[in-house]
């Protein structure tokens, strides 16, 4: 009687020596996932000067989207990591110290809020991250993206009115 191997076909994000295309990443997502990753990751590449890579992160965020901002900024060029896990996508937003104290003196929404303050420190940033669950959480999201950038180029980020309460 022959036996017929069976293999597991790891999926593009965890496929470390494969470069998979960002949307092989996205593919692996869940619809309500998907839909907010893109709509996030449109948003961010969209900001003036910012360009999206994908890295291989290592074991634990695997294949990464990279957002880089056009200059560096305290010493870091990265505005955001967006990683497409397939059972939890997330962002984290590296965040210097200094732009963290400033962004909670600002109105900001509960969910965003609570990322920054319960946000690690390693060497001089804040490691926020956010899981990304919907389109709710995509657009408050956007405007932390938002304001980073414009802290980093110098331009004035307009606060949305649809984020200033404090929830």
């Amino acid at each position: 009687m022959a036996t017929t191997a069976s293999y597991n076909i790891p999926s593009a994000w965890h496929d470390r020596w494969t470069e998979p295309t960002p949307a092989k990443l996205v593919a692996g997502l869940s619809s309500h996932h998907r839909k907010a990753f893109d709509k996030l990751a449109k948003h961010i590449s969209d900001l003036d000067g910012v360009r999206l890579d994908l890295i291989w992160y290592g074991p634990s965020w695997k294949w990464t989207l990279r957002a880089l901002l056009p200059k560096p900024y305290q010493g870091e060029n990265v505005l955001c990591y967006l990683v497409p896990d397939p059972a939890n996508p997330l962002i984290c937003v590296p965040v210097p110290e200094d732009l963290r104290e400033v962004l909670l003196a600002k109105r900001l929404r509960k969910y965003i809020r609570e990322g920054l303050i319960g946000a690690k420190r390693a060497v001089h940033n804040y490691w926020a991250t956010w899981l990304l669950i919907g389109d709710a959480e995509a657009e408050m999201l956007m405007d932390l993206a938002k304001r980073k950038h414009a802290a980093a180029t110098g331009k004035q980020a307009q606060e949305p009115v649809e984020t200033l309460d404090a929830d």
